[in-house]
């Protein structure tokens, strides 16, 4: 069941040239360095899918598992990074995260899959049932 459909952002530090605005085309940002996720997170073959639409390869100068490692990076100006906009909260100080203006190469997708021995329990049942009845309406 698809729960919901989330738009990759591209954050950047409070004192980037960018920081001012609210969209970006992902071809703006050819010269400055990546952080980035490591090939275990969807933000890798997101980066790799907008970077080939762009027509360029980034320069990723940073790459981790650690979402907070990514943010802290970007908040000290040592590169830019292209995150889930779920993984972006707007207490994150020192960051502002910038709307693509490209048409998207990719999206993030999250699901509820269960197999089909899953026996929930009366909590679990309960919310699967409220997700369901969310998806329906």
């Amino acid at each position: 069941m698809l729960l919901a459909i989330h738009p990759f952002k591209i954050i950047v530090s409070a004192h980037h040239r960018l920081a001012q605005q609210e969209a970006v085309a992902f071809s703006d940002l050819r010269d400055d360095p990546f952080v980035t996720m490591t090939n275990h997170y969807i933000h890798a073959q997101a980066l790799e899918a907008y970077s080939s639409a762009g027509q360029f390869r980034p320069n990723v100068v940073y790459r981790t598992s650690d979402l907070s490692m990514v943010k802290a990076l970007v908040r000290q100006n040592v590169g830019v990074s292209l995150l889930v906009e779920t993984a972006v909260n707007q207490g994150d100080a020192g960051i502002t995260a910038l709307a693509l203006t490209d048409v998207p190469p990719t999206l993030s997708y999250m699901y509820l899959v269960t197999r089909h021995s899953f026996h929930p329990t009366k909590r679990q049942a309960f919310f699967i049932q409220l997700f369901r009845d969310q998806a329906q309406s």
